[in-house]
């Protein structure tokens, strides 16, 4: 689902753009207010990055990655970004503390004693149920596999640094003369330089800022480097839509640098970046270009559509679009609304630079749906549809794969169903399923195909190629939602998600007659 459309650059809206803290939002604000209410000016909390603003001693979720539980205080838990936070971390702090505060958005942990949450209280219900679904992952383990190979560079420093730690260590006379005669403190010191141990709680936080550091590089190097490939991209004026027999297929850089792509980001009013979300929409529009559906007088139907812009380039074909997404409600609940990835009115899907707010009133309809309960008032009413990055969000790989063979009842013989999704394109095996967001496997893709294909529907061909420039070997690393790299999101083809190396796949679908 995608975040707000902004003028100013494509990353705000974006999954990763750094958003600031909701000042009209009720959930948000009534969490503040309790958190501030109670929290003491010692505390330290593990937070929304948007908290940090507001809350002194906050840090962001980035933090759990590398930092023990038991510095916190209070954990802040965000019901549609609890990924985001190491699961290792999560775990322990939850038994160590008690749920204090929760809403439709939030629930909040304390060690301090303050009043507990009814554990019947159906916010915190819906908090258990999402929770459930990590006995199956483990964030820390899962990215610690990721980095391994960057852990491998620094063993010799690590060993580098425990021999200058140990040749510095103090004689015992010297620690006799120099030290307080505090029985405590010196039979500490005494042990240590018995045993003759460097101090490894700093060895072990100077190893983890170089891993941040290293990741801080990886991350810069890369965002540099696809700047600099945008620069020296040549982008005619006057580009045509052109037919080039899309497939089934993996986002890769050179989609980014050929004409039907630039094409497609003139037609958004987007600047070129390369970042997969503009992958996405621009691959549905080539699909609805080849099939010949950019026609006035069709109708399609948008799944997930948040505030995408595509509702309203369509429109502006004089195209008939139903846009759809969650119920405010559920919407509420699962933390969509908070981070803008929701639609909760016609006018946030208004893009006034793509279409007239004249065509736009005369083809653009809102519903609430249900993706895993398409009603059936809407079957068989379509020419298309399509959905961009939300399926994965509907609670298992089943689920979503099931959902885009709905999706077909919903179109005419011969219609065209489009989406794009998340591919986990490394491995083979094991993935993310039964979670807020899954990942899916070439077999699952693969599965897929045989059935469809078996009901005499016609698949695109499925190309697995994810190709083989610099940036589709650049995989970008957690936080994507850091204040360092808030709107420079420019190399972003690739990322880790959970460990997983992923990217965006799109599946184009043409019901049978």
């Amino acid at each position: 689902m995608a975040r707000s459309f902004a003028d100013n650059g494509i990353a705000t809206y974006y999954q990763g753009g750094f958003m600031s803290f909701p000042q009209q939002d009720i959930y948000w604000l009534n969490t503040l207010a309790f958190i501030e209410s109670h929290m003491h000016p010692e505390d330290i909390l593990l937070v929304p990055t948007e908290f940090t603003e507001k809350l002194m001693h906050a840090l962001d979720y980035s933090y759990s990655h590398h930092t023990q539980e038991n510095r916190f205080q209070w954990l802040v838990i965000h019901k549609g970004r609890i990924s985001e936070i190491d699961i290792s971390f999560l775990r322990k702090f939850i038994g160590q503390s008690t749920p204090v505060f929760a809403n439709e958005v939030f629930v909040v942990f304390s060690k301090h004693n303050l009043l507990k949450v009814k554990l019947d209280s159906v916010h915190l219900v819906a908090l258990q149920k999402k929770l459930g679904g990590l006995k199956k992952i483990n964030s820390f383990y899962y990215f610690s596999k990721a980095i391994k190979s960057i852990i491998q560079i620094f063993r010799p420093f690590h060993s580098t640094v425990r021999a200058r730690l140990s040749s510095t260590l103090v004689p015992r006379n010297e620690l006799e003369q120099t030290t307080s005669p505090d029985g405590k403190l010196l039979t500490n010191i005494k042990r240590t330089n018995d045993q003759h141990q460097p101090n490894l709680n700093f060895l072990n936080e100077r190893l983890l800022f170089t891993a941040d550091a290293v990741r801080l590089n990886i991350k810069s190097l890369g965002y540099e480097y696809a700047r600099s490939l945008r620069d020296k991209l040549i982008i005619p004026e006057n580009l045509s839509p052109q037919k080039i027999g899309l497939k089934s297929k993996a986002c890769q850089q050179r989609d980014i640098e050929c004409d039907w792509f630039l094409y497609w980001c003139q037609q958004l009013h987007t600047p070129v970046v390369f970042h997969r979300k503009l992958w996405e929409f621009c691959y549905i529009l080539q699909a609805l270009y080849e099939h010949d559906y950019l026609t006035p007088g069709r109708k399609g139907l948008g799944f997930g559509c948040g505030e995408e812009p595509l509702p309203s380039l369509l429109a502006g074909y004089d195209i008939a679009i139903t846009a759809t997404d969650l119920d405010p409600g559920a919407s509420a609940a699962q933390g969509w609304i908070a981070t803008n990835q929701n639609m909760t009115s016609l006018e946030k899907i208004w893009h006034p630079g793509l279409c007239t707010r004249e065509l736009f009133d005369k083809n653009v309809s809102l519903q609430y749906v249900d993706m895993n309960a398409i009603p059936d008032h809407l079957e068989g009413k379509y020419d298309f549809c399509w959905s961009a990055c939300a399926l994965e969000h509907l609670g298992s790989i089943k689920n979503g794969l099931q959902f885009i063979e709905n999706s077909l009842k919903t179109l005419v013989p011969g219609g065209l169903s489009i989406h794009t999704t998340e591919f986990n394109y490394l491995e083979d095996e094991e993935t993310i399923d039964n979670y807020g967001t899954v990942l899916f496997r070439k077999q699952d893709f693969e599965e897929l195909y045989a059935r469809l294909m078996a009901a005499s529907h016609e698949v695109a061909v499925l190309d697995f190629n994810v190709g083989s420039d610099f940036l589709d070997r650049f995989i970008d690393l957690p936080p994507y939602d850091s204040k360092i790299y808030a709107h420079t999101q420019d190399a972003h083809l690739k990322l880790l998600i959970d460990g997983f190396a992923s990217t965006s796949f799109g599946l184009i679908i043409r019901k049978s007659r």
